[in-house]
């Protein structure tokens, strides 16, 4: 569903908020995550590349994302090759399509939820996160969006006012481009750069993440090696800075009646 970092920034940052004054309507996840006509539903399976054999290997990774009528998001489930480690995220929108929030839980037992608050304009002025017992453990502000209603940045609070991170996003128009997360004393720990191709997917990507003093750069490259009558792609190839395959994904698409 989306292509940032952290449970509760991912959410922040993938689901459509409406700025304040608008006039116009929001675009839809099926137009922010390029997906052509009324798709009900998008399973995945990501497979692992044998690098000696080049051939397909394990099952790696299975998601399923569901839309309602509108085109918003309202669950996604994504799990392990084998079931052992399932988490879902179910998420709330309004009438006009402003997300309200989500909940989180893995293997069936609540793990953490966000929600955003609205002054009178609509304008969105706080997201405030849970812990799975429903404590809340932190908070965003200075949440800063585009004339899309997706926000490009927005910091990040202990329950005691100390920081604890931040994040800024680019978009080329709807599209995500990569953008950045920096730590409490503002040092950069993630930053991403991702180039499209002529039909707006991803085609190439630069990551940059830091852990623990160590810095670690990657480069993957996408090609695309199958579509639907709708021109939605079902096959997804990755590959590694020097060409190699390291992944196949798989999409199967349902759309509404």
């Amino acid at each position: 569903m989306r292509l940032i970092l952290f449970a509760a920034l991912a959410f922040l940052a993938a689901c459509n908020q409406k700025p304040a004054n608008s006039t116009t309507n929001l675009p839809s996840d099926w137009s922010l995550e390029n997906l052509k006509g009324k798709v009900k539903q998008v399973k995945s399976q990501t497979f692992i590349v044998d690098s000696v054999t080049g051939n397909t290997g394990k099952l790696d990774q299975k998601t399923e994302e569901d839309y309602n009528d509108k085109g918003f998001v309202t669950s996604y489930i994504e799990s392990d090759g084998k079931d052992s480690m399932v988490t879902k995220q179910e998420l709330s929108h309004n009438d006009d399509g402003t997300f309200k929030g989500q909940t989180t839980t893995v293997n069936g037992k609540p793990k953490s939820s966000l929600q955003l608050e609205y002054d009178k304009n609509g304008k969105v002025t706080m997201a405030r996160t849970y812990d799975s017992t429903s404590k809340q453990d932190g908070y965003f502000t200075d949440i800063v969006l585009n004339k899309f209603g997706q926000p490009t940045s927005a910091k990040n609070y202990h329950m005691d006012k100390t920081p604890k991170m931040s994040f800024e996003n680019n978009y080329d128009g709807l599209y995500y481009v990569g953008g950045n997360s920096k730590d409490s004393v503002g040092k950069t720990t993630y930053s991403s750069k991702i180039a499209l191709d002529d039909k707006k997917n991803p085609a190439r990507k630069e990551e940059m993440t830091t852990d623990k003093g160590v810095t670690k750069n990657t480069v993957t490259t996408f090609t695309y090696d199958g579509w639907d009558k709708q021109g939605n792609w079902t096959q997804q190839t990755v590959m590694n800075d020097k060409g190699k395959k390291i992944k196949i994904i798989k999409r199967i698409i349902e759309y509404m009646p």
